[in-house]
């Protein structure tokens, strides 16, 4: 991922905090419900999955949850965060090369699918928070 210093100097409103908890929220019950049902293929119906699959695939679901739910309700960003252009270039960038390298494992090897699977869901969640401040780089260009 990239870092981005001072990272706590960054200020949320009082409704981005209410949005920001409520998401918190949401993604924990996503990857409660992941895991129940991971655990579920896995002990009734014998579906092989590796261990860092069953550790990782929640998690991402979970981040993927509450970035999507503080995206869509605006509350990702912070007031005044500043260079959202490297930023959404980097995460693009990051997001589509995660994304071949997953579709490409899964033409060429079908039977390791949950390690390509795991490329994809972080492919996805960096083309989202990439996307949304392109998204965000768009609307505060139109406003001016």
């Amino acid at each position: 991922m990239t870092y981005r210093k001072n990272r706590k100097s960054e200020k949320y409103d009082e409704r981005q905090a209410v949005i920001r908890g409520r998401g918190y929220k949401y993604a924990f019950i996503a990857i409660a419900v992941s895991d129940f049902l991971l655990l579920f293929l896995v002990d009734n119906l014998n579906v092989k999955m590796t261990p860092v699959f069953l550790l990782l695939a929640p998690l991402l679901i979970g981040c993927m949850m509450f970035t999507g739910y503080t995206i869509f309700k605006g509350a990702y960003i912070a007031m005044h965060e500043k260079n959202l252009l490297l930023s959404s270039i980097t995460f693009i960038l990051l997001g589509v090369c995660e994304l071949v390298s997953g579709i490409l494992g899964l033409v060429e090897n079908t039977a390791k699918w949950d390690h390509n699977v795991l490329l994809l869901l972080f492919g996805l969640f960096l083309l989202l928070v990439g996307g949304n401040y392109a998204y965000q780089l768009y609307i505060s260009k139109v406003k001016k």
